[in-house]
């Protein structure tokens, strides 16, 4: 299977990087991607909220990942 380079996954993990603030808080600062042992890439952003439910963008793509039935993890990438 073909590796995908780093700086792909780089560009796809800031692709999502949408940040705005809500209160004192901001989300979608930092974007994630990573690619499953099947070549597929998920995308996640970082929701930093008080209310205790917030999660970093490695979460969300590992979440996304999961929810589309894979769970092996090849490389991830984080932008900030």
């Amino acid at each position: 299977m073909k590796d995908i380079a780093n700086q792909a996954l780089l560009e796809s993990a800031g692709s999502v990087i949408r940040p705005y603030t809500l209160g004192e808080y901001t989300i979608g600062d930092v974007g994630c991607a990573l690619v499953t042992d099947t070549g597929n890439i998920f995308l996640g952003v970082c929701i930093d909220i008080g209310s205790g439910m917030g999660f970093c963008a490695e979460h969300s793509a590992i979440a996304a990942m999961v929810t589309a039935g894979e769970c092996r993890i090849r490389k991830n990438i984080r932008k900030e």
